[in-house]
């Protein structure tokens, strides 16, 4: 199977062609050597509703099914556009089949668990480029639909008969749209624009997938973002509270030289400076996170006190930690002067990138819960977190993939939902990008 790109969206019959929209999405087709254009035809505020709207060429608008390559396809699975959640019901037939598109006015985003020895399967909605048409009497489906309405498009990049890469295209009203920091404008040249953030996937070093965290290194020299959001920076295999009492695991963990805190915070200290030194105008933001805390809870047990080999280090950060200093960010700094464009947030503090709340983990969730991609949706409509591993849109409430091995020791041998991502962080929107050998495009 040869190389080759698609565009997907969606239209309503019966619905005005936002113009504006449709020229940018042409304009992008003709920029980028785009030659398949696909349109899902959705129905109207009723079923008889099927004219396609005027303006649109009848030759682009998709019939039926149409796979991309073994492991992805296009459903035209005759989804409502009002209908408040499209992938009810659609996620066991990604499981069985392949990772699916869907036309829809949404733009949602999920992924299905596979075993672990595969990647996992997606699932997507596009986005479309006709006007809301909804029933006007504004009962609460309605009302909802009309605030989900989402001008957009996907573009697949096909690799081969098994690998492509997907992301997605958000347009607003007016027809602008950014795609890697170029602004698409209408039949205008594009043009770069300055990139406000970039969110990583959780890192958790000595767990980190080498190739997955070199491209995303790579994204920061790149797009040269304002503010870099790393999540789980510290792994804390040498003192997890998971494996304190589990015998074969704690054996393990010596032989394999991964039970020295001093180490594996020498380790952190040396990549903080390589993070740093991407782009010295980046501010990084080593965010307040669950495995951050292992250290913390290590010390507030005192399972320093039977553990003679990392009892001296210990020692050295119990005293700041009781003063209420964070205690990953006075270890690091036995090794280094923490540069001065990184910061460590405290629990709760907001990092706002654009329109975007960036600074929770997303470990935590309401009144003391655990967090929860729809918990999220609710309490911070626009926002970006990870901790889950499996990436995801909501709305405008998104969540990052991670940057380690997809296979670790405690998603062995299941199902599992997780897959390597980062997510660019506009003004106004957002654009996550998905890794597949450490490559997220052609």
């Amino acid at each position: 199977m040869k190389k080759q790109s698609y565009l997907i969206t969606a239209c309503q019959s019966n619905a005005h062609l936002n113009k504006q929209v449709y020229n940018t999405l042409l304009n992008y087709q003709k920029i980028n050597h785009i030659k398949s254009l696909k349109i899902i035809k959705l129905r109207g505020k009723v079923r008889a509703e099927q004219r396609i709207p005027r303006g649109l060429n009848s030759k682009d608008i998709m019939e039926g099914d149409l796979k991309l390559n073994n492991n992805i396809k296009i459903s035209d699975y005759k989804i409502r556009p009002n209908q408040i959640r499209p992938f009810t019901g659609l996620d066991s037939f990604a499981k069985a089949d392949s990772s699916f598109i869907f036309g829809s006015p949404k733009q949602y985003f999920m992924t299905v668990p596979t075993l672990t020895s595969k990647h996992c399967k997606t699932m997507a909605t596009t986005g479309v480029i006709t006007d809301p048409r909804y029933n006007s009497n504004f009962d609460r489906i309605n009302a909802i639909a009309r605030k989900d309405h989402r001008f957009g498009a996907i573009r697949v990049d096909i690799e081969d008969s098994n690998i492509y890469y997907q992301r997605t295209l958000a347009f607003q009203t007016n027809g602008k749209m950014i795609d890697l920091c170029m602004l698409y404008d209408g039949t205008n040249k594009p043009k770069r624009i300055k990139l406000p953030g970039i969110v990583w996937g959780d890192i958790h070093l000595g767990d980190h997938n080498l190739i997955a965290y070199q491209a995303s290194k790579n994204m920061v020299q790149e797009f040269e973002p304002g503010k870099l959001i790393v999540h789980d920076f510290f792994n804390g295999h040498s003192v997890n509270h998971h494996q304190k009492d589990d015998l074969v695991s704690l054996v393990q963990r010596h032989h394999k030289g991964r039970d020295s805190l001093e180490e594996e915070v020498r380790i952190c200290a040396n990549e903080l400076k390589v993070i740093a030194d991407l782009n010295p105008s980046t501010t990084v933001y080593i965010v307040d996170s669950n495995h951050n805390d292992f250290l913390k809870r290590y010390l507030t047990e005192g399972r320093f006190m039977k553990d003679p080999q990392n009892a001296y280090f210990s020692s050295k950060i119990l005293t700041k930690a009781f003063d209420g200093s964070n205690p990953l960010e006075v270890a690091i700094n036995e090794f280094i002067e923490i540069p001065s464009n990184v910061k460590f947030t405290k629990p709760g503090e907001s990092v706002k990138i654009g329109a975007y709340e960036c600074g929770q983990h997303g470990h935590k969730g309401t009144n003391g819960s655990r967090g929860s991609k729809a918990a999220y949706a609710k309490n911070e409509p626009k926002s970006v977190k990870a901790h889950s591993h499996e990436p995801g849109s909501i709305r405008d409430a998104h969540t990052v993939g991670t940057n380690t091995d997809l296979v670790l020791d405690y998603n062995k041998g299941g199902y599992s939902s997780w897959m390597q991502s980062n997510m660019l962080v506009y003004t106004r929107n957002v654009q996550a990008l998905y890794l597949i050998n450490g490559k997220y495009r052609l």
